[in-house]
């Protein structure tokens, strides 16, 4: 029987993806894939991300942070953002898995972070959690691999 596989992602341009095995083993974690379009804007490459995602076709759940656009942001921004959601769920059909959309307040009280907790307590609860993952959470810009990692371990967890 194929073991099944909990992948979590982080929306957004500098969002990323992160694979559990169904016993909480890193499989991976990477940044999503991004390209320059001719407008010299930076876009979701949702090809990739289908094909990054498709050799779990058979074996997987994608779980997805429910996001929205927020009243502070402008009108370009959140296009983009909107832009960025639509080609990572355009991705995740493309690959054939079933997704599920985690609310932010779930999965961070699924890993022991409190509301309003700074971006690096995601990468500490991840390292916690996934003690693999250490050492592709270096940086204080890793919080995003870090929510991913999170998002798919609240997927193993109540998926």
């Amino acid at each position: 029987m194929t073991e099944t596989h909990y992948i979590g992602v982080d929306p957004g341009l500098t969002g990323a993806v992160a694979v559990l095995t169904e016993r909480g083993e890193l499989v991976e974690v990477a940044d999503l894939p991004t390209f320059k379009a001719a407008s010299g804007r930076s876009l979701i490459d949702a090809q990739r991300l289908a094909l990054m995602l498709g050799k779990y076709r058979h074996s997987a759940r994608v779980f997805v942070e429910q996001v929205a656009a927020r009243p502070t942001d402008s009108r370009v921004a959140a296009f983009a953002f909107g832009r960025s959601l639509g080609a990572i769920e355009a991705a995740v059909a493309i690959a054939g898995i079933p997704m599920t959309r985690s609310q932010p307040a779930a999965w961070k009280r699924t890993a022991g972070i409190g509301a309003g907790s700074a971006k690096d307590a995601s990468i500490e609860a991840a390292r916690r959690l996934v003690p693999a993952s250490e050492p592709l959470l270096t940086a204080k810009s890793h919080h995003n691999r870090a929510d991913a990692l999170l998002i798919a371990w609240h997927g193993l967890r109540h998926g």
